[in-house]
């Protein structure tokens, strides 16, 4: 694992990912961070397959966390964490899956909300040595993951969420063409963010351009000539010419009227539109990607908001991971809002143990956006202190989930 002042390599993303094909199920732990250094983004995910000892322990002083491989069936963790022994905890693979085992630690290993001997791993769980927290996580795979496949860019952050890495690497490949695009996932998972790393991966010339639906009339979308309604003196363009060479993103693109969702359907099948009160075609050189705020679209058809044959125009569909299934990424995010936070004095670069324990436990309805809003709000109530506890986060018990209308039909 490489420090904090150390690049990165770049991720591969030149793997080809065959949906829908028979996959094997492939271990994995992940560090998610340590509390005491929560303002550094030190998590990491280690693919157990071929292994069948981990040994979890300190690292030397002034050294970075850090990995090595002993013997190939053996992996060596080490973390900088002054809670954590030279040998602290083991994970070993037995029959009946990989248990948790405590070497006789002096500050014990925590599972499940408990100080363990031994704990058997299920697929979710969390455990802690020390001050550090780490995730046991099992993901399904066409072969064996490769090595240089542990993390992807997801705009200002990355994430080491193994089905947001495999949604993310696929999404890489398709980005260069013109496919139109469409991005599924609950609000504020960053919908949004994956649009624009799609639009600079793509390479094109032109701008990005974003346009909220439910706010969009057909003149704004498609712009208007001449005369063609009032107060239109002259040739007016609209969001489709101001994203010429460049990205359209229709944010909820459900909340369009049915009217101009037949129009767009057009615009995708041919290649070219017409302003409002304007007879000649124009072609068409943005690139269109588009959104809606639920992973589960098919009751949005049966209702009547989202016209089906809109849908299948889009060709490539990419789901975003909710933040309450992919917790393995709480850290690099936590460590992104204490950096990017400004006028701090001093920055706290530290979480009270069981504060970083809530932020795992919270279900956080509104996902990334909600996450670093309460983040952002408990650093100004810290005020001057050096250390955000759990009375400065204030998380409410739980947020209740608005209730979704019955998938009646799928598509």
């Amino acid at each position: 694992m490489a420090s904090r002042d150390t690049p990165r390599p770049v991720p591969d993303y030149t793997i080809c990912y065959v949906r829908n094909r028979p996959k094997t199920r492939h271990p994995a732990l992940a560090l998610i961070g340590c509390a005491d250094l929560a303002d550094e983004d030190i998590a990491q995910l280690v693919w157990l397959a071929g292994a069948d000892r981990v040994t979890i322990g300190v690292a030397p002083r002034r050294a970075g966390p850090f990995r090595k491989n002993p013997r190939p069936s053996e992996i060596e963790l080490r973390v900088r964490d002054e809670f954590v022994a030279k040998r602290h905890a083991v994970l070993e693979r037995r029959p009946d899956g990989w248990w948790l085992l405590d070497a006789g630690s002096r500050h014990g290993t925590f599972a499940a909300g408990k100080r363990r001997a031994k704990h058997r791993l299920r697929p979710g769980d969390v455990f802690e040595t020390g001050r550090t927290f780490w995730r046991y996580l099992e993901h399904a795979w066409l072969a064996a993951p490769p090595a240089s496949v542990e993390a992807a860019e997801l705009g200002p952050t990355r994430t080491i969420c193994p089905r947001l890495i495999e949604e993310l690497c696929w999404t890489r490949q398709l980005a260069p063409s013109i496919s139109p695009v469409i991005i599924l996932g609950e609000s504020g998972v960053g919908k949004d963010v994956l649009a624009r790393q799609i639009h600079a991966w793509s390479g094109r010339k032109g701008f990005f351009k974003a346009v909220n639906c439910a706010a969009l009339d057909e003149k704004e979308l498609f712009g208007c000539a001449t005369g063609s309604m009032a107060k239109a003196a002259r040739d007016m363009g609209g969001q489709i010419d101001a994203a010429t060479e460049g990205t359209l993103l229709l944010d909820q693109i459900d909340e369009l009227p049915p009217v101009t969702q037949a129009k767009l359907i057009g615009v995708l099948e041919a290649g070219e539109f017409h302003r409002l009160g304007e007879s000649r075609p124009r072609a068409v050189s943005a690139r269109f990607i588009a959104t809606i705020m639920t992973p589960d679209f098919g009751w949005l058809m049966s209702e009547g908001k989202l016209r089906e044959d809109l849908y299948a125009r889009f060709v490539h569909a990419v789901r975003l991971v909710p933040l309450r299934e992919r917790v393995e990424d709480l850290g690099i995010l936590l460590s992104h809002v204490l950096r990017s936070s400004t006028g701090l004095r001093p920055r706290i670069s530290r979480l009270d143990p069981a504060a970083f324990r809530r932020l795992l436990a919270y279900s956080w309805p509104l996902n990334v956006r909600e996450f670093e809003c309460r983040v952002r709000q408990a650093l100004r109530v810290a005020g001057g202190s050096p250390v955000l506890s759990l009375e400065h986060l204030a998380l409410p018990t739980e947020i209740p989930r608005k209730a979704r209308p019955p998938d009646r039909k799928r598509p």
